[in-house]
């Protein structure tokens, strides 16, 4: 089963963006990679940055990042199965320690790299708020 991991990036004050979180969802290919403003909440939708693939060795990395690009932070990880997967569309029901339910990705916009993420958890609107910020 493929594996997911959701990462809190800090970055420095320098930087030319803030800190955020980093959804990463295994593929043959590498890592899907989305920004994230906020921990996935409930029924809240968020639009997400698409970033590059990834490497797969940060399905298991947490500290600093090569050339001053801050640190990660591992908050959840686990498994899914894709539900839906086709070009502006992505359904997958993730497994995790403390995050269940099923992510929905839908682009926005192909050339931003902008989508659209609301993740539904069983019998609970607030999937997620136990995760630590």
């Amino acid at each position: 089963m493929p594996r997911f991991v959701l990462l809190k990036h800090e970055l420095p004050a320098s930087a030319p963006r803030g800190s955020h979180f980093d959804l990463m969802l295994e593929t043959d290919d590498g890592l899907l990679t989305f920004e994230l403003q906020s921990l996935p909440a409930g029924e809240e939708e968020q639009l997400v940055q698409e970033l590059p693939l990834h490497r797969a060795h940060y399905l298991d990395y947490e500290g600093p990042i090569s050339g001053n690009r801050g640190q990660v932070t591992r908050l959840e990880h686990g498994t899914f199965i894709w539900l839906v997967r086709e070009p502006g569309l992505f359904q997958a029901e993730l497994v995790g320690e403390q995050i269940r339910g099923v992510l929905n990705l839908t682009c926005v916009n192909a050339e931003l790299h902008s989508w659209r993420l609301r993740f539904s958890a069983p019998g609970s609107s607030s999937a997620g708020s136990s995760l630590p910020g």
